[in-house]
């Protein structure tokens, strides 16, 4: 069987009872039912954990106070940790936000590309049609000449 006692100091002073001269103590058992012949050796471990919880006290030269800064701290990294959410939500959205624009600017810019290669090409054909056309009118010029040529050399020879 082993028995632990806390001791509680509270120096509230709300309390203005007749059971300030009192401190609170509790008392918590904890039934071992598997050796109940070592009794010994669970005084030893009591006088362990005394000396653990010492050993506390100095590392943290102070101890519960320490122990509130260590769950401010936890509070600290959950606000931190969402800042860093937020942060992140931010940066995505931004750089959705840019890739989009990045990607419409690069369609209407190869739109305008495209379109300008069109008109270009189209340029390009009237230029090569209106060409074709000067030699064909050009061919068809000269043929109506030969054919004038030679009907009237005819006619002149008929006469």
């Amino acid at each position: 069987m082993m028995m632990m006692v806390i001791h509680d100091d509270d120096d509230d002073d709300d309390d203005d009872d007749d059971d300030d001269d009192d401190d609170d103590v509790v008392v918590v058992v904890d039934d071992d039912d598997d050796d109940d012949d070592d009794d010994d050796d669970d005084d030893d471990d009591d006088d362990e954990e005394e000396e653990e919880e010492e050993e506390d006290d100095d590392d943290d030269g102070g101890g519960d106070d320490d122990d509130d800064d260590d769950d401010d701290d936890d509070d600290d990294d959950d606000d931190d940790d969402e800042v860093v959410d937020e942060v992140v939500v931010v940066m995505i959205m931004t750089t959705t936000t840019t890739m989009t624009m990045m990607m419409m600017m690069m369609m209407v810019m190869m739109m305008m590309m495209m379109m300008m290669m069109m008109m270009m090409m189209m340029m390009m054909m009237m230029m090569m049609m209106m060409m074709m056309m000067r030699l064909l009118m050009r061919l068809l010029l000269m043929m109506m000449m030969v054919l004038y040529l030679c009907l009237y050399s005819r006619f002149f020879m008929s006469l």
